[in-house]
């Protein structure tokens, strides 16, 4: 485990569960606000939101390919926000 402690490695089993919790209620709360219509939308963000992230903390640098097709999910969500 890259340097993790065994005291430590105890948590990684429960560690997604409040974090999965947390964002599931998040979720049901926006589509309670927002309606499902509304709320699909942006569930297309999650792969170029992924994309930022992983460039930001793992520093994968994403191919043109994968560029042209975040770019592309996010002409349409703000075509359908519209």
């Amino acid at each position: 485990m890259g340097g993790s402690k065994p005291d430590r490695l105890g948590v990684c089993p429960i560690h997604p569960i409040p974090v999965t919790a947390l964002s599931l209620v998040i979720w049901y709360r926006g589509i309670e606000t927002l309606g499902a219509n509304q709320v699909m939308i942006y569930m297309y963000m999650v792969i170029p939101v992924a994309m930022v992230i992983a460039a930001l903390f793992i520093g994968e640098v994403p191919n043109p390919m994968q560029i042209f097709g975040a770019a592309l999910t996010l002409f349409g969500v703000a075509l359908a926000s519209c």
